[in-house]
């Protein structure tokens, strides 16, 4: 499973209504309204490539037609050079990579007037949100992501000029320290969105009860005497 990134789109409403479609009475975001994948792309499975001849038995077999459009027939390495050179990426995959900056399309969280949630794989969609931004020039888009393992940013996009406004790192962990019933871990690398610009959620040097940032020592004796008060 990849890891998943979490992403907030704030812009016009003229923005939002193009980048959505109705999908079962609920709006959900699509990246092909705006960077349509190629059609032919969609035929063909990603991956290995076989011959000629096994292409062939494998439609016979299966009863392939060309227009699919659900990856059903298998690649040969002539399909892949065709492709290279029709649209400068070898197969659906990794012509994805390349104009969204992901692999998949969106997966929508919610969606109001002016803004959308979704969540991609393993990268934000800045390729995508680049494009959106050139056919909206006029518009401000406001970009916020983080990545599930705790680093993001928060930036605003203009006829294709990008400004961050916030940026956050991981936090790096020294080994944890059972202490009772709670789990301790001093932060070595400050890291994590803080609630302000600039700002992390975690600061270096400090002790953390279970990784609450509210829960904030200097030292683990610190931490430790006001667990005895607590009792």
């Amino acid at each position: 499973m990849p890891n998943w990134v979490n992403v907030k789109l704030s812009a016009h409403p003229d923005v939002i209504n193009a980048i959505t479609c109705d999908k079962g009475g609920e709006k959900d975001v699509d990246f092909e309204l705006i960077v349509p994948i190629p059609p032919d792309l969609k035929d063909y499975w990603t991956g290995s490539t076989v011959s000629l001849e096994e292409q062939a038995k494998e439609i016979i077999k299966c009863k392939l037609e060309y227009g699919n459009q659900q990856h059903l027939i298998p690649m040969t390495e002539k399909d892949k050079e065709r492709f290279r050179e029709l649209y400068g990426a070898g197969d659906w995959y990794d012509w994805c990579v390349q104009n969204w900056g992901c692999k998949w399309n969106a997966q929508t969280t919610f969606c109001n007037s002016d803004e959308v949630g979704f969540e991609t794989p393993w990268e934000e969609p800045y390729n995508w949100i680049h494009h959106l931004s050139l056919k909206f020039p006029k518009h401000v888009i406001t970009v916020e992501w983080e990545e599930e393992q705790g680093y993001g940013e928060v930036y605003t996009i203009t006829a294709g000029k990008k400004e961050i406004e916030h940026e956050w790192e991981c936090a790096e962990w020294a080994d944890e320290i059972q202490v009772g019933d709670f789990t301790v871990a001093q932060c070595i690398k400050s890291g994590g969105r803080g609630y302000e610009a600039g700002m992390d959620k975690y600061v270096e040097g400090q002790f953390y009860l279970d990784y609450d940032e509210e829960a904030c020592y200097s030292s683990l004796e610190e931490l430790k005497q006001d667990l005895v008060q607590q009792v």
